[in-house]
This record gives structure tokens, C-alpha cells and sequence, in this order.
């Protein structure tokens, strides 16, 4: 997509910063994900994770700095849809739901903490 970049954590950093300077009050992440570390389940709420690591990073060097998540399973999952799928290939709303809950509690309780820890 034109205008649109990727970068790694660490690289991640002198953009934000660069963002602020400019006036620009917020980014977003979109992760990208080893094909490898993807699974049917969508291992994607740990908080270890990408990006709940870099919204951490993030968060801790820029307070103010204003970040959006895509809580999504698509970029996790090995089928590439964005739920969680049965042995049919239908996707088990309510299981994903429950998923998607718990991958946002993450992404904010590491935004929160990171936040606290400043103090």
C-alpha cells in the first residue's frame, strides 16, 4: 500500500519519535508474523507477543503518544481467516469473540502497565 511502511521494533522507535516532533499524535500496528509462528489457534495473546512488546516500548519512551492495535486473529492464524475455524472450515464466532477479548485486555493491560511503571 503506497505510503505505508514496515519496520521492526527497534526501528520502530525513531519513527514515533519523529511522528511526535512532526505533530503527528498517534500510529498504527499492523503486525506481520513469521509464517512459522502462525497456528490454527491463533497464538496471539500472550503478552510477550509482538505487539503487545512493542505497544510496551512504545508506550514507555512516548506517554502521550497515541497507539492503535488491529485485534484481529487474521495475521495469526495459519488459514489466514480472521476467526477461529472448525474441522468444516467455519468460523466459531463465539469461541472467536472470546479470543479477540482477550488479545484487546492484553494489548491494553500492556499499554497500562508500561504506563505505570514511567511513575
Amino acid at each position: 500500500m503506497p505510503g505505508v511502511s514496515r519496520y521492526t521494533a527497534d526501528k520502530l522507535m525513531p519513527v514515533a519519535e519523529r511522528c511526535l516532533k512532526l505533530g503527528v499524535p498517534a500510529m498504527a500496528l499492523f503486525p506481520a508474523i513469521e509464517p512459522s509462528l502462525k497456528t490454527p489457534t491463533a497464538g496471539s495473546n500472550e503478552s510477550r507477543g509482538l505487539i503487545p512488546r512493542v505497544v510496551g516500548m512504545l508506550k514507555n519512551a512516548f506517554p502521550s503518544f497515541g497507539i492503535m492495535t488491529d485485534v484481529a486473529l487474521d495475521p495469526y492464524t495459519d488459514h489466514g481467516q480472521d476467526g477461529l475455524i472448525d474441522s468444516r472450515g467455519y468460523i466459531l464466532n463465539d469461541d472467536t469473540l472470546a479470543v479477540l477479548e482477550e488479545q484487546a485486555l492484553v494489548q491494553a493491560a500492556r499499554a497500562w502497565t508500561s504506563l505505570l511503571l514511567r511513575t
